[in-house]
């Protein structure tokens, strides 16, 4: 495997690490909120970078 690919996040594990439900992260995905996602021979994934990006234009917001 490449090292320079990131580690991509299931919306399992990214919905413990933000304290959400992953069925929080599915109505995001569905109102076009929430940190960007990519969809992987059907399967959802998070690229730790994009979630990072999300969460400092949320703290922005504030």
């Amino acid at each position: 495997m490449n090292d320079d690919l990131p580690n991509l996040l299931t919306p399992e594990q990214l919905s413990k690490r933000l304290t959400v439900t992953a069925a929080t992260l599915g109505n995001w995905r569905a109102r076009g909120t929430g940190p960007k996602w990519i969809r992987m021979e059907g399967q959802i994934r998070y690229n730790p970078k994009h979630v990072i990006q999300w969460l400092d234009a949320e703290s922005e917001s504030f």
